[in-house]
């Protein structure tokens, strides 16, 4: 698991490998053989407990002769190769994350980390991965809005049709992170409704919702219908960039981005 959040491409191959029989291992010995390779980790080159069948010190120069002999790897050993390749990718980025955790500890008690699990860990930091409406309806406040208004409703139905991948793209495009915190008292701000003031009479249906990540709020028109509230509050979600998409390149237009 943890190797596949670093390399899924490896671990899904590393996995099939696992399952090969001994006549599929055969009958493509020279590829499994040369990806092992590929991906084991140098030191594990030399190791007593793996035997390459062909030679003991890969580090060395190719002679002419090996140049044109492939390593051909024995199916019996195929588990422990897939053992110390899994242990030599998890230690590559462990001089990073020693940095990382020293750079933690100058903010964080990190001793007391351990009497969390992952899981609660990732929660009290980064939030539920799932979205609670309920939980936002709580934490939301109405600006020149009547919370009973029908668009308003309308809104409230609409993120209830939406699967949780598209609530993480919507609470992404009102607030630049795809999660909420774990409860209301954990809301850095409420959640802001507000009236899209700026839209003409009888074009709300023609407008898009407009957004204001820095401070949680939501223009939100005064859609006729629970169906025209949802197709577009999708497309904005799906087509507005957020701080989240941002990169270098995108500099000189993220400065003059009206969000909408």
């Amino acid at each position: 698991k943890e190797l596949y959040e670093v390399d899924s491409f490896v671990t899904r191959s590393l996995r099939q490998m696992e399952m090969l029989s001994k006549e599929e291992w055969d009958e493509n010995q020279d590829i499994w053989s040369e990806m092992i390779l590929s991906k084991l980790d140098k030191s594990k080159l030399n190791s007593p407990s793996l035997d390459y069948g062909y030679r003991t010190d890969l580090r060395r120069p190719y002679t002419e002769e090996e140049r044109n002999v492939k390593v051909l790897l024995p199916y019996e050993k195929r588990l422990d190769y897939i053992e110390a390749i899994v242990e030599g990718q998890l230690k590559q980025s462990s001089s990073h994350l020693l940095e990382f955790s020293r750079g933690l500890a100058e903010v964080l008690p990190i001793e007391a980390l351990c009497l969390f699990t992952p899981h609660e860990l990732e929660v009290l930091i980064c939030g539920e991965a799932e979205i609670d409406i309920k939980l936002l309806q709580q934490a939301t406040v109405y600006e020149d809005v009547d919370p009973n208004a029908p668009h308003v409703q309308y809104f409230w139905q609409a993120l209830e049709e939406m699967t949780q991948e598209q609530l993480a793209r919507f609470i992404n495009f009102v607030c630049a992170r795809s999660r909420l915190p774990s409860s209301v008292d954990k809301f850095p701000m409420s959640f802001k409704i507000q009236s899209a003031g700026s839209v003409k009479e009888g074009q709300d249906d023609m407008a898009l919702p407009k957004s204001q990540t820095c401070f949680f709020s939501l223009a939100l028109p005064k859609y006729s219908s629970k169906e025209i509230c949802l197709s577009k509050l999708l497309y904005a979600a799906d087509n507005c960039n957020t701080m989240e998409d941002y990169d270098e390149h995108e500099a000189g237009a993220f400065a003059s981005l009206n969000q909408s």
